[in-house]
């Protein structure tokens, strides 16, 4: 271009050859014009363009050698994958009886599981539609839904048909209960649960997760209005289980022998240990700082109440507290309530004790009571387990015999096209 400084080529010296596979490099040629003593430069380009351009390769023989090495040290059987390696070649023949194989397994261990569920005990007592003991005629569920916060008294009885020698345990079952609602799940206080609500002065925030169940106005004895804070917040905790169940085991008509029920040991150890502590002040009642606090709206007891006889088993380290929060995946579950505390729990006729507070028709549930043994293998009684063995079991035996039919037939069909071949 003629109005680009163009530096001066010298014609007696040849031009070196580029490379294959290089880059073209911008070539300076003379100006096709008359040379002039004046050149015209053009401000855009830099004078030094041209000293500041890589020369070409000079030695193109020893590049060559160098890539030449650089290549060979690529191929080796590990980079190429082309190490030698078991590559099985998988046929009818070589799969059917490792079919039938794993079929036979299972099967056995199938039955098996069912034997161990089978030798398990499950009393399971519905309560209900109990009637009250203190509103003849009614149902406790009806008087609680018309009193909501009252509480109601009822007795069922049920009979043990053999001995136990063994734990048994005792369970809660609720039906129709959502706790594997994504809002329900989230709403709680981690930090909280941890017994992280601040000072005098200067209390904690609750989680936002724990929205429409951390604030509650209250009014004292004087008749003035107070925000308090709840604790413990979030929609998991205020719908903690509150019914208080006791047994009996009746011995005569006016006799019913109390069973001894163990309220600890239902909550995993790795809850109560990392993730539910008490505040620092619990232990004081009387403090400043639960002036600002109080109990879950649908509560018929503050925090101090959940286990008083035992103080290692009560506030946020109450152990039917934490396996309430541990939510279920499933809108029917149970959750584990009490541990029969004694060796031998004999045959006869027993009785539940209950105060009913719990309220199941809002949402169309059912409640029971469930005493079961524990398998060693499996827990308490679960068919599910050792039929699902079973019918995979079957399965494969069935693949098996499929593929084994195939294999014979194939291998038939091969003989006789040999044998007219010849």
């Amino acid at each position: 271009m003629a109005d680009r400084l163009r530096p001066e080529s010298d014609s007696s010296q040849p031009r070196p050859r580029a490379k294959k596979n290089q880059n073209v490099q911008p070539k300076f040629e003379e100006d096709a014009g008359p040379s002039t003593s004046s050149t015209v430069i053009d401000d855009s380009v830099p004078q030094d363009l041209g000293r500041q351009l890589p020369l070409p390769l000079e030695n193109e023989e020893t590049i060559e050698t160098e890539l030449e090495e650089v290549l060979r040290s690529r191929k080796t059987a590990f980079k190429q994958q082309e190490l030698k390696a078991w590559k099985p070649s998988f046929n009818m023949g070589s799969l059917y009886w490792k079919f039938l194989i794993l079929g036979l397994i299972y099967i056995p261990v199938g039955i098996l599981l069912n034997l161990s569920s089978d030798s398990t005990m499950e009393i399971i007592v519905p309560y209900t539609d109990c009637d009250s003991l203190d509103h003849p005629g009614k149902t406790c569920a009806d008087v609680i839904e018309a009193s909501p916060g009252s509480k109601c008294r009822c007795e069922v009885e049920f009979d043990v048909a053999e001995d136990v020698h063994h734990g048994v345990y005792m369970y809660y079952a609720l039906t129709n209960f959502y706790q594997n609602h994504r809002m329900y799940v989230k709403s709680k206080d981690e930090n909280q649960m941890l017994g992280d609500i601040g000072t005098v002065g200067n209390l904690k925030t609750p989680s936002s997760d724990c929205e429409y169940y951390d604030y509650v106005s209250v009014t004292d004895s004087s008749g003035n209005s107070k925000r308090k804070t709840i604790i413990p917040c979030g929609a998991i905790a205020n719908s903690l289980f509150n019914d208080s169940i006791t047994m009996c085991r009746i011995k005569d008509t006016n006799i019913c022998e109390t069973v001894d029920l163990k309220r600890t040991g239902i909550a995993w150890d790795s809850d109560k240990q990392y993730k539910f502590k008490n505040p620092t002040h619990f232990n004081e009642p009387q403090h400043a700082i639960w002036d600002s606090f109080t109990h879950p709206k649908d509560w018929n007891r503050t925090i101090w109440d959940l286990d008083p006889a035992n103080p290692e088993n009560n506030g946020l380290q109450n152990e039917d507290l934490i396996v309430w929060m541990r939510t279920a995946a499933l809108p029917n579950f149970r959750k584990p309530y009490r541990i029969i505390h004694q060796d031998n729990f004999p045959a006869g006729k027993y009785k539940l004790e209950i105060e009913y507070s719990y309220k199941t028709k809002s949402f169309k549930g059912t409640k029971s009571i469930v005493l079961c043994t524990q398998s060693p293998f499996i827990g308490s009684k679960n068919p599910v387990i050792g039929i699902s063995f079973s019918v995979v079991g079957g399965v494969l035996i069935a693949v098996a015999l499929v593929f084994l039919y195939i294999f014979v037939s194939t291998n038939r069909r091969r003989r006789l096209d040999l044998e007219s071949s010849r």
